[in-house]
């Protein structure tokens, strides 16, 4: 199956797959640790190649070494020699320091693909409202493999994972995430664990960015906007271009940009309006453009407030 789940445990009602342990509410870190069925050590072996001319058939590969469930046996992976093993318990420690402060807010565990991968997702303490009745309900999520698919990873986001296709969709998000929201990454490495600890502290700040981000989302949703601010914001955003009346007119992509709007595809919106200012045209159709793009600003801004 798709969703590659081994075992969960979900606070809340079970996700699509309708698999794992369900609770009523979030867990502690060790109560997710213990209902996930996470709660395995990983263990290294070597790993041997067939050779008749070697004692008993076999001789072992001296770079590499195998990764070993070790409660039942269950091969993970082929990994360097110099690979160094993030535990279970600690992806959830990690979490539960710098995010939960030891509160019960874990709210998603599971174990992949045979529990050759692990993820936790922590509920973020500011479950916040900037308009009512739409809530922004962010999540701090971390993952672990042991089969070198992945290296460690700590981020925010805004998906629920609850198995392998919604994983990599938030993998996938964050991979565009400013620089503030980016999260980390942490190789299997000697210095593993030194880089954990630096990125405490980054987690700490990506927490502290989203109050900020909360704060200045409701100054702006109290801002009252009129032609005026529409016309400064064009003014600041879309600069009017210099003269120059051998370019080509610009009627398509405003055509474009009004079916855009209609689909209400904000993203190629953005890029078509960038398209637009860019172009040079002369000054006695300037005005006329500019009040194009006043009306499809007014356009948009009207669709989002329905």
């Amino acid at each position: 199956m798709t969703h590659q789940v081994e075992s969960m445990v979900s606070a809340g009602d079970l996700p699509w797959h309708g698999l794992g342990n369900r609770v009523s509410e979030c867990m502690s870190a060790e109560e997710a640790f213990q209902k996930s069925g996470c709660d395995s050590k990983t263990i290294l072996g070597p790993v041997f190649r067939k050779n008749k001319n070697a004692v008993g058939g076999y001789e072992q590969i001296p770079d590499y070494m195998e990764t070993i469930r070790e409660s039942d046996g269950m091969h993970l992976g082929v990994v360097p020699a110099t690979y160094q093993i993030l535990q279970n318990h600690e992806l959830f420690d990690f979490l539960d320091e710098t995010v939960a402060s030891k509160q019960a807010i874990f709210d998603v565990a599971g174990s992949l693909d045979h529990g050759r991968k692990i993820f936790v997702v922590c509920k973020l303490p500011q479950i916040s409202e900037v308009v009512k009745g739409d809530e922004i309900l962010p999540y701090m999520t971390g993952m672990n493999s042991h089969d070198l698919s992945y290296a460690a990873k700590f981020w925010p986001t805004d998906i629920r994972s609850v198995c392998m296709n919604t994983l990599i969709a938030s993998i996938e998000r964050n991979k565009k995430a400013k620089r503030q929201s980016k999260g980390i990454t942490v190789k299997h490495t000697k210095n593993m664990r030194t880089r954990l600890e630096q990125g405490k502290d980054v987690i700490r700040q990506i927490v502290a960015y989203h109050e900020s981000f909360v704060t200045h989302a409701k100054l702006l949703v109290n801002k009252k906007m009129n032609d005026k601010f529409l016309r400064d914001y064009f003014d600041s955003v879309f600069p009017a271009p210099s003269e120059n009346i051998d370019q080509p007119t610009r009627d398509d992509l405003v055509r474009r940009a009004r079916e855009t709007v209609a689909r209400g595809d904000t993203t190629n919106f953005d890029l078509l309006m960038q398209q637009i200012s860019d172009y040079q045209e002369p000054s006695d159709t300037k005005e006329r453009h500019y009040k194009e793009r006043l009306s499809l600003l007014h356009t948009l801004y009207n669709s989002s407030h329905c």
